[in-house]
């Protein structure tokens, strides 16, 4: 892939980016899996606002080939402040890099990347290309919906599926960082698979770990939750909510992170005694 024409592909479409992060973004994320698909995805109409949504980015519906696809879309691409769009930039690289990095049966597959036309600003007609994730659409959701819509299901089943791709992150030398019910989808066969790699890192003996990407680490605030933690606090290990201890996410904090997902319970469960 030539990467400076998809750069110039970019400024092009919105010449008052600083296209300087966007090219940080792709250059660190270069993998034979990282393909610009951008010409294959077709924005409907019928879906002009997202259908999901997390801290930092918007899930939207879109066509790919003929074939339903989630866009996922960072949200701040365009902040002003250039730390944190460079920040932002390097987070989008990483979230590329780790995640085309992986295939197994319990891991959400990774399509590439496309620049995806969305509003410039809430309530605006004109659309703005932004740098966005593309994967395959799950009708069935995330792993809290499905139970929901589907109680009798085997549970083990999905215990199991998401133990397997767990698994598989670890003996790729890779953390997940962010592991809870809403980051697990189920495919259209009730196959569970991980998902949302945006604080996945990989183990700092791997090759793959960069010394930019340490320091991103150490200096990047929060991404899916306030108060500068670097994850979802109700699954988080104790001595990650430390904020006075420089520990970084591991393997053990991510199966912290699988047993709450496990006991983890709606509130409105609390509230009725149902528990």
């Amino acid at each position: 892939m030539v990467y400076s024409s998809l750069f110039y592909h970019y400024s092009t479409r919105n010449p008052e980016h600083d296209v300087r992060n966007q090219n940080h973004a792709i250059d660190v994320a270069q993998s034979p899996q990282a393909c610009d698909i951008t010409v294959h995805i077709q924005y409907l109409e019928q879906y002009p606002y997202p259908i999901d949504g997390g801290g930092c980015s918007d899930i939207y519906k879109a066509d790919f080939d003929g074939r339903s696809v989630a866009v996922k879309v960072m949200r701040d691409i365009r902040v002003k402040d250039r730390r944190n769009r460079e920040s932002l930039a390097r987070k989008i690289g990483n979230e590329i890099k780790v995640w085309s990095f992986l295939q197994h049966q319990n891991i959400l597959p990774f399509l590439g990347f496309c620049f995806f036309p969305v509003p410039s600003n809430p309530g605006e007609s004109e659309l703005t290309a932004q740098l966005s994730l593309v994967s395959p659409w799950m009708k069935h959701g995330t792993a809290p919906k499905y139970l929901q819509d589907n109680p009798a299901v085997d549970r083990l089943h999905l215990i199991c599926g998401v133990v397997n791709g767990l698994v598989h992150l670890h003996s790729s030398e890779i953390i997940h960082g962010d592991l809870k019910g809403a980051n697990i989808l189920i495919s259209h066969l009730g196959t569970p698979l991980l998902a949302d790699f945006g604080l996945a890192t990989f183990f700092e003996n791997n090759p793959s770990f960069s010394q930019s990407e340490s320091e991103s680490q150490a200096t990047e605030g929060a991404t899916t939750t306030m108060g500068g933690l670097r994850g979802s606090p109700r699954w988080m290990a104790p001595e990650l909510v430390n904020p006075d201890a420089a520990i970084k996410s591991s393997t053990q904090t991510d199966v912290w992170a699988f047993g709450c997902t496990l006991l983890v319970r709606p509130l409105y469960q609390y509230l009725s005694g149902k528990v």
